[in-house]
């Protein structure tokens, strides 16, 4: 389900709903919602998500278990930047 791998996504990245919402350029109560399963997200919402969290827009879709997924995050300036890559 979709909503599993947004909350998977943040988690992953170390985002609570408020950072995520405000690096995806989305209100928080609804990345909430989609995050709870009562709303679903448009493809440019996924597509935000993915690029604040540094996962592919495909990996939202993907069926069965998530990959193991590195992120790796850096911050200067008061700016954080997401780079993730699949694998160990």
């Amino acid at each position: 389900m979709l909503s599993e791998r947004v909350r998977l996504a943040l988690e992953m990245a170390g985002l609570d709903a408020d950072e995520a919402a405000r690096m995806a350029g989305m209100d928080a109560g609804r990345l909430r919602a989609i995050e709870e399963g009562r709303l679903a997200p448009s493809s440019d919402e996924v597509l935000a998500l993915a690029a604040a969290t540094g996962l592919p827009f495909d990996w939202f879709f993907r069926p069965g278990r998530p990959p193991e997924v590195r992120l790796v995050r850096a911050c200067r300036d008061g700016r954080c930047f997401n780079a993730g890559g699949e694998g160990g």
